[in-house]
């Protein structure tokens, strides 16, 4: 449920970079929050999932230094 949440908050701002905190805010359950690293093994769990094992072939592009953006599918 996590991961879709953050997936459902990374599609609904495509093309925009959303930071570990923003993504927190928007697809987080639970009073602990989380950190960074949380956000950033979660979208790895997500790709994974979604069946891309390499970063570059994944619609969900890490942007170093800012956070995460949904850029759609690669062909």
């Amino acid at each position: 449920p996590t991961e879709f949440r953050r997936l459902v908050a990374l599609m609904r701002h495509a093309g925009q970079v959303l930071s570990p905190g923003q993504l927190l805010d928007q697809a987080w359950d639970g009073p602990t929050g989380g950190g960074a690293d949380r956000v950033k093994f979660t979208v790895l769990r997500l790709r994974r999932k979604l069946g891309f094992e390499r970063p570059a072939d994944s619609p969900i592009e890490s942007v170093r230094g800012f956070g995460y953006r949904y850029r759609g599918p690669v062909h």
